[in-house]
This record gives structure tokens, C-alpha cells and sequence, in this order.
């Protein structure tokens, strides 16, 4: 009986724990889901065409099945606990600009929509990482300034100091700009900057250095054509010369010519002028940038000119002065011309060329004469040496005087020189030159064509420089011609014919 007691009593104690479990299993499974609140999220924003990123959220509660929806799509969403969530926001949720409601869902029972919370998006920022080069010089030919950067777009401008420049856009990293010349003739740091003609904004700023260049020398001489005076102006050949370049020589500065920017050249004093000086020259370009070029050495020589021909190289006593053609090497503008020792008026045309002032008193008497150069600073010194001769006359015909000579400087070719003076009255000298000995024909003819005067006639010439004195005597103003032809001994042929003009 007892033992029956206890059975019972067990059963019932088994019967009430179960019991227990069922109306506690009940009541749970009956309970509705919380409704979820949303604090807040990060990020709060991103650009346009994000590539996709995760979103926290926070809040209370969250449960297992709460999802995230972004403006009404549900997102792949990861419990964390009942106060965060995770979402996984893809590219194709952040195609386009706006403003964009975030909430959590919790599902039924109960459960229900959160608060809202805003997610933006905005167009992407514009960005400059570098331009290339960092750097240009003064006066840089090259205009183009490459920018490397974020979210390039067509609709982009490069503004150079806050100023427009001409865009290229090439993708959305990479912008070409070009320059204008005035944008690189001062030395600075300028900024650059990208604009967006549509939103109106602009990019972040990175300065272009515009510097002096450095100057680098790689040649001295004196051979510059055009300098005031060649003989005493150093030329300095190299790279990255301007304006503004100094030439430094045995440590003093000295101004200089800008050629161009591979040309100085530099006038010397006259105390620098001892034939071999050495003197140590640099040039330097000023800062920012810029800086003194690598020193070369270079020994003063003295330039020594040179008399190859006098053109006419004689004339006939008692005749009137003239401008005497002299051609030769290395003549400046300080180069002087000497008539037996006495200076006359020179007239530089270039390093060739020059013409002399022959007085008509340099005529008075028949003689061979010495022309030499020398120049304003050293007037002792006398250069080279060519011979003048002043014939007596030799009457030939009425009219005509004639001059027959071969002159110590003999002739390469055949050549018909202008007459001198031209336009004349009533004389002037037909000058020639013959480079062998010849047999002359010379003529004069009017303008149809008609012989009025033969000077020469089958006439046997030394090789040289002839010159001949044609009077016009009675004949009328008006235009007249004269004809040469000379046959050398070697059979060759040489034929010429030259306008003058008589004026009376």
C-alpha cells in the first residue's frame, strides 16, 4: 500500500513538470516580435556609382529576421545583436543622386517598420592627385599640363590661376590642358584647379612652379653674325638662355644679348681686350630655379682681317674720288681702311664686305699705292696688305682712255663688273677681270641695239683686273649698254652684258 503511495506521487510530479513545459512552450511561441527602432547608420552618405559597401545600423530591438530596406529594397542582412545589424548596400542601389530612406523590418507576429533615416548620395568629388610636370620653365615653348586625378568628366574645365585654359578630357583620371605663352613669363607657384561647369564646384588646388631655367654653356667663340661689334662680343653657345641670363667673367658680371635660348652674346670692354687674356666665363640665370652653368676658359685672340680683292683696284690720274668695294674676312664695324698710311672713311657692310672713301686728292699722281686695315682701338697696328695703282692715260680714241694692267690679286673667274659711277656724265670706268689671258671684244651699244662705240677690239689681255675709262662725249642722256667677250687660251668663252645710264 505504501509502495502504491509513492508511484502515484511520482507520476503526478512528472505529469505537472510536463505540464509546466507545454504552457510555458505555449505562451512563448505566442509572443509577438518586437517593432524595431532605428538610431542611426554609417556611412550616412557615398558618391554616386559607389562600388558597393556594408551599412551598421543602429538601434534596439533587432532580431534574427530583421532585414534592412534601402528606398524600399531589401538588402542581404546580418544579426549582430538586438542594437546592430548589418547590410550589404550593392553598386546598383547607387546609380543615381538623391537622398534615400533607410528602415528595419522586423516580420509578424508583431514586428513591424522602424523610423527612417536618410542615406545620400552625391556626385563624386573631383579630385587632383598630381599634374605633370610639377614644374615649367620661363618662356617654355611646351604649353601642355597633364592633370592626373578622380571622377573626370567631359563637362570639366582647368582653370590656370582661376582662369580658364583650353580642357581635353582624355578619361575620368586624366585631363589635358594647354597653356597660354603669357602663362609662363614670370617665375611663381600658380594654382590649378578642376571646375565642374554643371554643379558648379571645383576640385582641391595644386600649385605648377614656373622657374628660371639652368643655364648650361657648351661653347665660346666670336663668330656671331649680327652683334654690334663681332671682333670685341664673346658669343656663348649652350642651353636655357633668356632675357634675363647675366654672363659672369672672372667673377664679374657683364650684361648680355639674348639671341635666343641657345645664343648670348656678350660685348667686351676694352680692358678685357689683351690678346691672351684667359678669362673664365659662366652664366647665371636667377632664382627660383635657375642658378650659375658649369665655367669654361676662353684665351683672348686677336681676329686678324684680311683684304682678298679691291674692287676697282686702280683708276686713271686726275680722276675724281670714289667709294672703293672691298672685300675680304673678318672686318667689324671698328675695322679701318688706309690709303699709303692715311685713314679714310669706312663704311662696314659685314664681315666681308666694306667699301672705302678714295679722295680725289689719293689721284693726283701716278703711282702704286698700299691699302691695309686697321681698327679704332689699336690704330699703330696694320693688317694685310693689297695694292692700289694710279695710271697715267692712254688715249686710244677721242673719247675713251684706256687702263691695261693685270693687278697682283689675279682673278678666279670672268666677271663684268657695274660700271662706276652709274648713273654718269660724262665719264665712267668699265671695269673687268680675267682669270686667264684672253682676247677682248668690248662694246657699247645703244637701247635698239646699235654699236656706237668699240673700246676693245680682238684686243690680247693679261690675266687680271681691267679698267677702262669710257667718255660719253657728245651722246644723249638715256640708257646704253656694254658688251663683253673674251676667249681664253684654253678655248673657253665668256660673254656678259651690262645696263648704264648717262644723265646730262
Amino acid at each position: 500500500m505504501k509502495q502504491r503511495i509513492i508511484n502515484i506521487s511520482m507520476w503526478s510530479r512528472i505529469v505537472y513538470i510536463v505540464a509546466l513545459i507545454l504552457i510555458t512552450t505555449i505562451a512563448v511561441m505566442g509572443q509577438d516580435n518586437p517593432v524595431p527602432a532605428l538610431a542611426n547608420i554609417n556611412p550616412m552618405s557615398c558618391e554616386q556609382r559607389n562600388p558597393g559597401f556594408t551599412l551598421s545600423v543602429f538601434g534596439s530591438n533587432f532580431i534574427v529576421s530583421s532585414v534592412v530596406q534601402f528606398y524600399g529594397k531589401d538588402l542581404v542582412t546580418t544579426f549582430i545583436s538586438a542594437s546592430e545589424i548589418e547590410a550589404y548596400v550593392p553598386q546598383s542601389c547607387l546609380v543615381n543622386t538623391g537622398s534615400y530612406e533607410i528602415v528595419i523590418i522586423n516580420p509578424a507576429p508583431g514586428g513591424g517598420r522602424s523610423n527612417v533615416v536618410s542615406f545620400s548620395i552625391s556626385k563624386p568629388v573631383t579630385q587632383i592627385n598630381s599634374i605633370s610636370p610639377e614644374f615649367k620653365y620661363i618662356g617654355d615653348s611646351d604649353q601642355r599640363l597633364d592633370i592626373i586625378g578622380e571622377n573626370f568628366s567631359a563637362n570639366l574645365v582647368v582653370k590656370f590661376g582661376g582662369s580658364d585654359r583650353p580642357t581635353t578630357y582624355d578619361n575620368s583620371t586624366h585631363l589635358v590642358a594647354s597653356l597660354y605663352p603669357e602663362d609662363l613669363n614670370e617665375s611663381g607657384n600658380i594654382p590649378v584647379t578642376v571646375f565642374n561647369s554643371i554643379s558648379g564646384s571645383e576640385s582641391n588646388e595644386i600649385n605648377l612652379s614656373i622657374v628660371y631655367p639652368h643655364p648650361s654653356i657648351s661653347r665660346i667663340d666670336t663668330s656671331l653674325e649680327g652683334v654690334e661689334d663681332r671682333r670685341f662680343a664673346l658669343t656663348i653657345s649652350g642651353s636655357n638662355f633668356g632675357i634675363y641670363s647675366v654672363a659672369v667673367i672672372n667673377s664679374v658680371n657683364y650684361r648680355t644679348m639674348f639671341v635666343d635660348t641657345q645664343t648670348l652674346s656678350v660685348p667686351l670692354p676694352t680692358d678685357l681686350l689683351t690678346t691672351g687674356a684667359v678669362l673664365n666665363i659662366a652664366v647665371i640665370n636667377p632664382l627660383p630655379g635657375g642658378g650659375e652653368s658649369n665655367t669654361m676658359v676662353f684665351t683672348i685672340q686677336c681676329v686678324i682681317p684680311k683684304i682678298l680683292k679691291l674692287s676697282p683696284s686702280s683708276r686713271i690720274v686726275g680722276t675724281n674720288g670714289f667709294l672703293m668695294k672691298v672685300t675680304g674676312q673678318n672686318f667689324t664695324k671698328n675695322t679701318i681702311a688706309k690709303f699709303n698710311g692715311l685713314s679714310r672713311q669706312t663704311t662696314y657692310l659685314s664681315v666681308t664686305e666694306m667699301f672705302v672713301n678714295i679722295l680725289t686728292t689719293d689721284l693726283k699722281s701716278v703711282g702704286v699705292y698700299s691699302i691695309t686695315l686697321t681698327d679704332r682701338i689699336s690704330m699703330d697696328i696694320e693688317y694685310n696688305k693689297a695694292t692700289f695703282t694710279v695710271f697715267s692715260s692712254k688715249t686710244k680714241t677721242d673719247n675713251n682712255e684706256i687702263v691695261n694692267r693685270t693687278n697682283a690679286i689675279v682673278p678666279e673667274n670672268n666677271i663684268l663688273a657695274q660700271n662706276y659711277p652709274n648713273p654718269f656724265n660724262p665719264n665712267t670706268v668699265i671695269n673687268f677681270e680675267l682669270p686667264n689671258r684672253s682676247t677682248v671684244t668690248l662694246k657699247v651699244y645703244n637701247s635698239i641695239g646699235q654699236a656706237i662705240e668699240t673700246i676693245l677690239d680682238q684686243e690680247e689681255l693679261s690675266a687680271g683686273i681691267q679698267n677702262y675709262n669710257f667718255n660719253s662725249g657728245s651722246l644723249s642722256s638715256g640708257e646704253y649698254f656694254y658688251h663683253i667677250t673674251a676667249d681664253d687660251e684654253a678655248g673657253q668663252h665668256y660673254s656678259s652684258i651690262k645696263k648704264m645710264i648717262l644723265i646730262k
